[in-house]
């Protein structure tokens, strides 16, 4: 069975030998993955950071309410109350996905978090 497998490799590498152009394109695509994963691997680290930043404020207390007064709005706690909470937040900040609400609801309860969260856009 496993020399069946090796024969069908075989004729992968026949295609290759055939058309130079896919070997070319398979590798700049390995190229671009691994320019991809390191910038993965930095995106995770700086959120990774961030979110560290963001629950130490949130288990301090400091900032009772993020959000004003209107209609399902969250906490402080409730969006940074511990890592995976604090993660999901600052990946929904990256995709600006309700960002600009969570960042107004910041600068009116704690300015100084509003920055923090510009500055990880800009960053991110």
């Amino acid at each position: 069975l496993s020399v069946l497998r090796l024969l069908r490799l075989l004729r992968l590498s026949k295609v290759f030998r055939l058309v130079p152009e896919l070997a070319i394109m398979v590798k700049a695509l390995f190229q671009a993955m691994m320019s991809v994963g390191s910038t993965l691997v930095l995106i995770v680290g700086l959120m990774y950071v961030f979110s560290i930043i963001f629950t130490g404020w949130a288990k301090e207390g400091g900032v009772e309410r993020l959000t004003a007064e209107r209609p399902g709005g969250m906490t402080f706690d409730e969006l940074f109350g511990n890592l995976g909470r604090s993660f999901l937040t600052l990946l929904q900040v990256l995709v600006f996905d309700d960002t600009f609400s969570i960042i107004r609801d910041a600068l009116e309860e704690a300015p100084q978090i509003a920055l923090l969260l510009i500055l990880f856009i800009y960053l991110g």
